[in-house]
């Protein structure tokens, strides 16, 4: 079998994952394409939106044909989903560059993130599962490889940012109303949580990855690639949301651990897993590694 290229097409982010047929990773990389940017709330990718996304499709191209790709599994979610112009936009993308974009709805978008966790995290024990994207996030209760509830609401860090963070730093006037929106929003996790209850929450790849990175770097430490998954201290974590909050972008840029990819959505991520800590009481935070584009991958290599 030859080598695998995945690309996920976030709101934020576009990644591209090549592997080969034993599923050593050979390119891992991301770019900040933010197709979602000023229009997602208004249900539009724009046409700045678009170009960026062609170029980065110009240079993923060169990379995936490199490594002797020739057919591309390419996966859209949020943005693509929700916009008015999304199919039209996937549509030019597959005609210029020769691929097919595949856009998925929540649930299946919720299955590869699953996919992909249960190969990074390994555990028995019940377990709420958080991907936080640019447009959606998906949440999963999971014990040991069974799914046992799902959804994915649109209350991305994008869509956050426009609502809430739309100065710099985040406004002080916009906590109330962002605690009450996610209130209102993630009602349903309330009796989810009753039924299926864990004090274990897994942050999928993302701002979670960045958290650690900032972690790591407080510490001197360098956070070897070989491990999937990390266990993070929660008053850490609080140390730093506390340090981040009030500062505004430049300054967020100077935090060592920091990536310009991560810089605008951090503070959103950060308070809306502080929101789940502090409301459902949860004592461990861990670091999946892997997310959407991993479990694509494990889904294809379990196929063949």
């Amino acid at each position: 079998m030859p080598n695998l290229a995945i690309l996920d097409l976030g709101t934020n982010t576009f990644h591209l994952l090549i592997a080969d047929e034993n599923g050593k990773f050979l390119l891992d990389e991301k770019q900040p394409v933010k197709i979602g940017q000023a229009g997602i709330e208004s249900g539009l990718i724009s046409d700045a939106g678009y170009e960026r996304a062609r170029l980065c499709f110009q240079d993923y191209k060169v990379k995936w044909e490199q490594f002797g790709v020739k057919e591309p599994v390419v996966i859209a979610t949020s943005a693509f989903r929700s916009a008015k112009n999304g199919i039209e936009i996937a549509e030019k993308l597959n005609q210029e560059f020769r691929i097919n974009i595949q856009i998925i709805d929540g649930n299946k978008e919720a299955d590869y993130i699953f996919n992909g966790v249960i190969n990074a995290v390994k555990t028995s024990e019940s377990i709420l599962i958080v991907d936080i994207g640019g447009g959606s996030v998906e949440f999963l209760i999971a014990e040991g490889e069974e799914i046992k509830w799902k959804k994915s609401f649109e209350i991305g860090g994008q869509r956050l940012i426009e609502r809430f963070h739309f100065i710099d730093p985040f406004p002080q006037t916009s906590f109330k109303p962002f605690v009450h929106f996610l209130s209102e929003s993630l009602e349903e996790l309330d009796q989810v949580l009753e039924k299926y209850p864990t004090d274990i929450l897994v942050g999928s790849s993302g701002a979670f990855d960045t958290i650690v990175d900032i972690i790591y770097a407080q510490q001197n430490k360098v956070l070897s690639s070989e491990i999937a998954s990390v266990e993070i201290d929660i008053p850490e974590f609080q140390s730093i949301l506390i340090d981040l909050w009030f500062k505004n972008r430049e300054e967020r840029l100077k935090v060592p651990g920091m990536t310009p990819l991560r810089v605008d959505m951090i503070v959103v991520a950060c308070l809306l897993i502080q929101f789940l800590i502090g409301k459902y009481q949860f004592s461990t935070l861990i670091n999946s590694k892997y997310a959407l584009k991993e479990g694509v991958l494990y889904s294809i290599l379990a196929k063949k």
